[in-house]
């Protein structure tokens, strides 16, 4: 009981103490589609659902998983890296090895950067990768402070809209997954576009028998439809990102953990 009590108070106050605030007013309504560790599913049944729609996506890449199986997944091939790059979507970090980063200290954590950029850059050539995802959705301050300073942002599962102050070291985002029973996105459509928010969703594998994490694909283009219909405006994390960099506080006005950024 202590140590889940422990545990919630050390989340609130990571989540508490931004590292890289900028602001997200509207009136533009966005909507950031994601795919976390990516199984081969997310290029090959997404893909073409995304591509019939005119929507590009955000790729967080475990360089670890590639070309694996892991359980009843088969993983992202350096193929399909390049193939995901050629259509104009964004590859993103995920650390080499889907790390949680909330227990490791800050040189560990560099090093899972340093080894996903250099199994990009060996996978498809000279690359800019401006965007990360926490494994597991774990966050510490150390974490915080690192991806602050070598991303231009970095994606948590907070599930919250991303709008007014917002803190681009975690943004948060809603999982668009099958365990978590019956949803309804609907209702964060109507959320973005009364509040004129950023929505973000990710999700795994995308299968007619999807993983506890993934969805369906009838499930992925109803959102999917639904958020075009609404007049939302999908960006990949580095466009949106990019959006609210333009309007980020000054220095003086942030809680700052990293005195670099």
């Amino acid at each position: 009981m202590l140590s889940r009590l422990a545990e919630g108070v050390r989340v609130r106050l990571v989540q508490a103490s931004p590292a890289k605030i900028a602001r997200f007013d509207g009136p533009a309504r966005l909507a950031t589609l994601s795919f976390d560790d990516w199984p081969r599913s997310a290029w090959t049944v997404a893909g073409p659902v995304l591509a019939s729609r005119g929507v590009r996506a955000t790729y967080f890449t475990s360089g670890g998983f590639c070309g694996r199986r892991l359980g009843d997944l088969d993983y992202f091939t350096r193929d399909d890296l390049l193939a995901v790059r050629e259509a104009g979507h964004e590859i993103a970090c995920h650390t080499f090895t889907h790390a949680d980063l909330s227990g490791l200290p800050a040189r560990a954590i560099q090093a899972e950067f340093e080894r996903n950029a250099a199994f990009l850059r060996d996978a498809v050539g000279e690359i800019s990768v401006a965007s990360f995802a926490y494994p597991f959705g774990q966050v510490s301050l150390a974490a915080k402070r690192a991806v602050a300073a070598r991303f231009a942002s970095g994606r948590g599962i907070r599930e919250a809209m991303n709008r007014g102050r917002v803190d681009l070291a975690q943004l948060s985002a809603f999982g668009l997954e099958r365990y978590r029973g019956p949803q309804d996105p609907g209702a964060w459509l109507r959320r973005a576009v009364e509040e004129g928010s950023w929505l973000h969703v990710f999700t795994h594998d995308v299968s007619p028998a999807p993983s506890p994490y993934g969805c369906a694909p009838d499930d992925l283009a109803r959102f999917v439809d639904a958020a075009l219909e609404a007049g939302l405006r999908f960006v990949t994390q580095d466009e949106g990102a990019r959006m609210l960099s333009a309007r980020a506080e000054p220095p003086s006005q942030c809680v700052v953990l990293n005195p670099e950024v």
